[in-house]
């Protein structure tokens, strides 16, 4: 019996097809944009909560609005 390895699984830096860079890029936009509105709830959090807001009040008003944000316009 003659044994015949698979062969290698693709790299991040060697597509096995078209589709796969396009993906890629459709994540980082994605991700960028996801970025962007967290970084705009958390200026929007300290703005409302003040400078005396600790540190775990303005991230959990940032989550919540983040989530609520992403809840309410991607259903």
């Amino acid at each position: 019996m003659h044994f015949t390895p698979p062969p290698p699984l693709p790299t991040a830096a060697e597509p096995y097809d078209g589709t796969r860079v396009e993906t890629k890029q459709a994540i980082a936009a994605y991700v960028e944009q996801l970025g962007d509105l967290y970084a705009y709830c958390y200026q929007t959090a300290q703005t409302k909560l003040g400078k005396n807001a600790t540190p775990v009040v303005l991230s959990t008003a940032t989550t919540t609005l983040f989530q609520a944000a992403r809840e309410k316009f991607n259903p």
